[in-house]
């Protein structure tokens, strides 16, 4: 071979060993990156369980909170209703007197 040719060739096995260096950093790179995206999905999917729970106690509690609020509605009603019975009562026997 001629100095020139050999030349070239070292030069390309250089190039050729930093690519494969490249390469490999880059698959480890890869590597751990999808570790990673992994890990934050799982966090994810946790958060979003989570999320679904914390809605569903939410939607319970705010329905209990709506009964109670209709059973004090209720009771306001019937002490109002009642407190308008007696003043008619009243009334009713001022006039039969």
């Amino acid at each position: 071979m001629e100095e020139k040719d050999e030349t070239r060739l070292r030069r390309f096995e250089v190039a050729l060993h930093q690519l494969m260096g490249k390469y490999h950093s880059l698959q480890q790179e890869n590597r751990m990156l999808r570790s990673r995206l992994d890990e934050q999905r799982r966090a994810f999917d946790s958060q979003a369980a989570r999320l679904e729970e914390t809605e569903t106690a939410y939607r319970r509690l705010k329905a209990d909170l709506t009964l109670q609020a209709s059973a004090r509605d209720i009771r306001d009603v019937r002490a109002t209703l009642s407190g308008l019975v007696r003043e008619i009562d009243k009334c009713i026997a001022l006039l039969n007197e």
